[in-house]
């Protein structure tokens, strides 16, 4: 009978150093898997760095907006002050607005993209049957492990790439919460003015309904023209209508700063005054050393160079192959007496076709984008500092100008027309005159106060909002 040619029987030593290949990859995997990942390790996040670091959770928020009522909102937050100051409405602004909400869950998700791509890759561990259906006769039963080890050090540099991403995003959620800070700034300060321009307005209507008592009592007693009280009537009208509309401005003033906050309504306080000051402007160059280093728009710029340095590198990593490396234990072989026996094989991916070429020349291309978008952006935020700067120094100018010799001027003329109307001094056109003409020059004023406020805040905000809030 012709003797069955066997398979070479594996040493016992080598099937020892199969073994402990094979616990040492499982070992380092799962080592891999438990430890933080290198990049982690060397940009840590710092409680500090997390934006709302001390901010309620959202769930919290949403509830205590929506649920309680304004009073009892009011009541919680904040007591019963008898304003509401800029500096509370920041507060509410950076601790529940929904955009900064999100820009933090961003960075959230950034952080962990940043974690994920610190782990290795994972072991596959299956099963090997070969030489199936053969009646039991050569029939073999193993288990394999595979492991793919990435090379040219992918790893770190996936974690560059995300460390870059969440660089990004942090650089994004501060630019939003510049952006909101100066929107309530803005809407602030139009909220005041038009308080200021209601309070104006109730002076006119007891300044017109005394002159129309006045004439009155005149024209009762036939010493003026029915005329004259009629306009006197007219005039009174229109000063209520006049307030009437500066209600409903101041009104709509305060839900737009409501929703510059982030709430839906504001808690029923009355807003604390605009202050009249006029801080002297710093010259254009201080200025433009001030905002080109802080601005958010420059530095996400700058960090969106950095992502695409980092991306390029990784794309030429991508040309070197990956090593796959694969044990396997045969527990049973029928085709060798049923002993066990093993294998080890080692592959990579052979660059015939490709070595990544297209990608790296995006890449380059990004990089070269990216920079040329620094200096585009730096250009384009000059101009606009140009812009806010000469309707800054404009308004102020205008405002200062009213508030020192126009405004009392005008205040001085109305008085003593008044008095000189009740003297019977002079006639009703010319008090007319010059309360129309009090009326309109604070009017003026208050739209240079409201123009200054707004240049004030875009430069303090470093111009985040330049393109919505321009007049």
């Amino acid at each position: 009978m012709k003797e069955r040619t066997r398979r070479p029987r594996i040493s016992p030593f080598v099937m020892k150093d199969l073994f402990a290949w094979l616990a040492l990859g499982v070992w380092w995997s799962a080592m891999g898997l438990a430890a933080p990942p290198l990049a982690a390790a060397q940009t840590p996040v710092a409680a500090a760095e997390t934006p709302l670091a001390n901010r309620e959770p959202l769930g919290t928020a949403v509830i205590f907006v929506e649920d309680n009522p304004a009073e009892e909102r009011d009541a919680l937050l904040h007591g019963f002050a008898p304003e509401l100051t800029l500096r509370e409405l920041e507060q509410m602004a950076l601790q529940y607005h929904p955009a900064l909400v999100r820009a933090e869950a961003l960075v959230g998700a950034a952080q962990g993209r940043r974690i994920q791509a610190g782990f290795p890759t994972n072991p596959t561990i299956g099963y090997d049957g070969q030489q199936i259906g053969s009646g039991g006769r050569a029939e073999q039963h193993g288990i394999f492990v595979e492991q793919e080890f990435r090379l040219g050090g992918k790893r770190q540099l996936d974690q560059a790439v995300a460390a870059r991403e969440e660089a990004v995003a942090r650089g994004d959620y501060e630019t939003r919460r510049r952006q909101i800070l100066t929107e309530v700034h803005i809407a602030f300060h139009e909220a005041a003015i038009a308080m200021r321009q209601k309070e104006l307005a109730k002076d006119l209507v007891k300044i017109s309904s005394e002159i129309e008592r006045r004439l009155a009592a005149l024209y009762q007693a036939q010493e003026v023209a029915k005329a004259s009280w009629l306009e006197s009537r007219l005039e009174a009208e229109a000063a209520r209508l006049l307030e009437a509309k500066a209600e409903e401005r101041y009104a709509a003033a305060r839900r737009k700063l409501a929703t510059a906050v982030g709430l839906r309504d504001l808690p029923p306080r009355p807003l604390g005054p605009e202050p009249s000051d006029l801080p002297e402007p710093e010259d254009f160059e201080t200025l433009w050393r001030r905002i080109r280093p802080s601005s958010p728009e420059l530095l996400r710029a700058a960090r969106e160079v950095e992502l695409a340095r980092a991306a390029l590198r990784r794309a030429c990593a991508e040309a070197i192959p990956n090593l796959t490396v694969q044990g396997l234990v045969n527990v049973m072989d029928n085709g060798a007496d049923g002993t066990a026996n093993g294998g080890i094989s080692v592959s990579l991916p052979v660059p015939i076709f490709h070595r990544n070429q297209g990608a790296i020349m995006q890449a380059r291309y990004e990089v070269s984008a990216a920079e040329s978008a620094v200096r585009e952006l730096e250009l384009d935020l000059r101009a606009r500092l140009a812009e806010v700067y000469a309707r800054y120094r404009d308004a102020r100018a205008e405002a200062e100008r009213y508030q020192s010799t126009i405004l009392p001027t005008t205040a001085e003329v109305l008085e003593l027309t008044r008095k000189s109307f009740l003297a019977g001094e002079v006639n009703f056109t010319e008090l007319l005159l010059a309360e129309r003409s009090y009326i309109e020059k604070q009017s003026e004023y208050l739209d240079a106060l409201r123009r200054f406020r707004t240049a004030e805040a875009e430069l303090a905000g470093d111009l985040v909002t330049v393109s919505s809030t321009s007049n």
